[in-house]
């Protein structure tokens, strides 16, 4: 019977194949151990911006307990480890990095990560990794897998060939980066290039993260530097470039403001300090249109699950402030 014999020789390959082998910290017969980053918006608003992102931690443990009444994963159930991450604080973040993965020896970690702070798992703790901002350079240092839904530096390219197409670069433009955004810089700096559109000023945010009047102080030097300039267009390069509208103080010059993040004006608008939105008035910015957008199945299902077990996950829409973005935590 071929079938038979078919089925035969699968089953000797099968037998003669070798398991895949490799490091498998956090991972028993019975469990499977995961590190959780997620946004500390407490430290948030201390710093004084007022984001309320959701429950986290509610978030998270109502899917994992979901997928365990399911039988888990490999009939091991997940076990969560959790990580507030404070986006102002580098060394906060290295040191919950350093407890997730040598302390409670995770498998995995997954959830925010800021920039090259992803390297951390991934580079120094050989720790493998779902999430975080892709680029060809840091994927070459990369010492365990990584898996991510997030864009490499292809996407920044793309929406400045788009913005170009639109005639939104057709002014003088400088661009406008935090030192930590580099590999997306890189991206977008090539792509003018090829372009043929000369930049006319650079400028780079280089001061510490946590502090606050350096960066307003760098930020103020280079408006200063693009009026004297002419510039007329600033493109704005990364998540961190929200400081340019945080901190401009020029009320008399108001270039085109273009982003090749949307984020970055998301977290300016999203912000109840800065009560001016007006200044953002005609900006415009390329984003992704994914999967945290409610008209998926898959994430309809998920938000189910979570608000099933009692947390609130309120739409968008729904949002009764600016601040108020309790969605955050099911869309992660």
């Amino acid at each position: 019977d071929p079938d038979d014999a078919n089925g035969s020789n699968d089953d000797a390959a099968t037998a003669n194949s070798e398991a895949p082998e490799g490091p498998a910290p956090g991972v028993t017969d019975d469990t499977i151990r995961i590190g959780v980053n997620y946004v500390d918006d407490d430290s948030l608003r201390s710093s004084g911006i007022d984001l309320d992102l959701g429950d986290f931690e509610g978030a998270y443990q109502a899917v994992a307990d979901d997928i365990n009444a399911r039988g888990g994963i490999h009939d091991r159930s997940i076990e969560l480890v959790f990580a507030p991450i404070s986006p102002a604080d580098p060394s906060a973040t290295e040191a919950e990095c350093a407890r997730l993965t040598e302390d409670e020896d995770v498998f995995v970690v997954t959830g925010f990560f800021l920039g090259e702070a992803v390297m951390c798992p991934l580079e120094v703790h050989d720790t493998a990794v779902v999430g975080g901002d892709p680029s060809p350079a840091l994927l070459d240092r990369a010492q365990a897998p990584w898996i991510t839904p997030l864009v490499d530096t292809d996407f920044p390219a793309t929406v400045v060939r788009d913005l170009a197409d639109e005639g939104l670069l057709d002014g003088t433009v400088a661009i406008f980066a935090n030192a930590r955004s580099q590999n997306e810089l890189d991206a977008v700096t090539a792509e003018l290039d090829d372009l043929g559109i000369s930049v006319a000023e650079t400028g780079i945010v280089d001061a510490p993260a946590d502090d606050v009047a350096a960066i307003a102080s760098d930020v103020q030097v280079l408006e200063q530097r693009f009026k004297a300039a002419g510039v007329d267009t600033v493109l704005l390069v990364g998540a961190s470039a929200q400081d340019w509208r945080t901190h401009k103080a020029d009320t008399g010059y108001d270039p085109q403001i273009v982003s090749s993040n949307l984020v970055a004006l998301q977290s300016f608008a999203s912000n109840e300090a800065n009560t001016d939105t007006s200044v953002i008035n005609g900006a415009v910015a390329g984003g992704l249109y994914g999967p945290n957008q409610a008209i998926f199945e898959a994430m309809g299902d998920c938000v189910d699950v979570i608000e099933a077990a009692g947390v609130d996950v309120p739409s968008p829409d729904e949002a009764e402030a600016t601040g108020s973005q309790a969605f955050q935590s099911a869309f992660f």
